[in-house]
């Protein structure tokens, strides 16, 4: 978060804000919400991911990304943010976690926006494999990384979808 020019880690100030101190858990560990509900914990990287930054390649230093797991009766719903701990990495963490390894629908940002040719192949045929009935992309998949996603819709903010 953005406060007067500097950015501070939005975990930092939650915990200072008497308002919605009682509303946060943070915990690296996965967390059942609900029945149907789970939070991934940290996904652990099965390689190393980066970015580009002024021409050069920059190892991707974030370690505290999860994404939201819904237990359909379908198969998974999963929400990711931004994907950067890869969009593999994060569908196999969720089937392991839940026990479950039919995956309906995948949701959010995957982090594909300068994802290199050979790593995308390899991503869709993985995605066959895997066949979501449904892939909603946003933000940071970017439309080079949509195009190599089997069937993705674009969502973007505002947008209503029915998954179920």
């Amino acid at each position: 978060m953005k406060i007067l020019n500097r950015f501070i880690e939005i975990k930092k100030i939650s915990t200072q804000l008497p308002s919605v101190e009682n509303n946060f858990y943070f915990t690296k560990k996965p967390y059942e919400i609900g029945d149907r509900f789970i939070w991934s914990g940290e996904i652990a990287s099965v390689k190393s991911y980066g970015y580009v930054k002024m021409a050069k390649v920059e190892p991707d230093t974030l370690n505290d990304e999860g994404a939201l797991i819904y237990k359909s009766e379908k198969g998974l719903v999963i929400f990711t943010g931004c994907g950067h701990k890869g969009l593999r990495n994060i569908i196999e963490h969720s089937k392991q976690l839940t026990g479950v390894s039919t995956i309906y629908a995948v949701v959010g940002g995957m982090h594909l926006r300068r994802a290199m040719p050979w790593s995308l192949i390899s991503l869709r045929n993985y995605i066959k494999a895997v066949n979501p009935e449904r892939i909603l992309t946003c933000h940071c998949t970017g439309k080079w990384g949509k195009l190599w996603l089997p069937g993705a819709e674009e969502i973007n903010t505002g947008d209503v979808k029915h998954l179920l």
